[in-house]
């Protein structure tokens, strides 16, 4: 494979390669292959040496999505200079890096979770943990049992004025972060209930059970989705907060803003 990549690159005027990995035996792999200009990409921490390494906030299923996001990164880092042609790396249904994409970079479009995530008001490890959190939750289910949740970050002083409590709030004044030690254990405990999650750009935990009570006029969603979706895509107009889904059904996670379906994750 090595000698045959290089023949490529050097024959399109490669000067960078993007590899799409999924973890750390894919790194191992590359870290063997002697060429220059490696850039690897994963969703995972991953020790990487002697190589740029982009982290995806999150397993992207979506590939152009996923390749957008890995590409205006890039072009932010420095590492791509925008005026170039580079080579995607990926492995499609198999174990091995199979599959081979070039691309002009002038002509790659702006990812729209790049923009949710380094241009809204949203501190950007908040949402990923958050995503993070919602795709754990959905993995593990309560007590055995598929679960729903839904989590507003963002613009929360709007998002109470448009939602009101259906039960007590056990974040009231007590200054929680979403990343702190045990909020995720009670996070997960409280989703069994109804309500969504408010939670500040910072991570504040402002309140949990809240009924989101905001005009649902002008919303399209996928035909499929319930009132969870709805309720979520309706607050994202209404507010510039970003609502994280957890569907109970098909136990996918998906990502509203501004009233409109940005991506799903499995």
């Amino acid at each position: 494979m090595e000698e045959a990549l290089k023949g490529i690159i050097n024959s399109e005027g490669i000067k960078n390669t993007l590899f799409f990995i999924d973890g750390e035996e894919d790194l191992k792999f590359l870290e063997c292959l002697k060429m220059e200009g490696k850039v690897v990409v994963g969703y995972e921490d991953l020790d990487v040496k002697h190589s740029p390494f982009l982290k995806l906030p999150f397993n992207i299923e979506d590939r152009e999505e996923a390749i957008n996001f890995a590409v205006w990164d890039c072009l932010e880092k420095g590492i791509l200079n925008g005026e170039e042609k580079i080579l995607c790396v990926f492995k499609t249904g198999s174990d091995v890096f199979n599959t081979l994409l070039f691309l002009d970079v002038s002509n790659v479009p702006k990812s729209k979770i790049y923009d949710l995530l380094k241009v809204d008001g949203a501190d950007a490890d908040v949402i990923s943990y958050v995503v993070d959190l919602a795709i754990e939750l959905g993995w593990e289910g309560i007590k055995g049992e598929s679960v729903g949740a839904i989590f507003i970050v963002g613009d929360s002083t709007r998002v109470m004025k448009f939602s009101r409590p259906i039960s007590y709030n056990p974040f009231d004044k007590n200054y929680a972060n979403i990343k702190d030690t045990g909020i995720r254990s009670m996070v997960k405990e409280f989703a069994e209930l109804d309500g969504a999650f408010v939670i500040s750009g910072r991570g504040e935990m402002i309140a949990a059970y809240r009924y989101l009570d905001v005009s649902t006029e002008g919303i399209e969603i996928p035909k499929g989705l319930g009132a969870r979706h709805i309720a979520a895509a309706s607050i994202t107009k209404n507010t510039r907060a970003i609502a994280i889904v957890l569907s109970e059904t098909d136990e996918k996670v998906r990502i509203f803003k501004d009233g409109k379906l940005l991506t799903d994750i499995e």
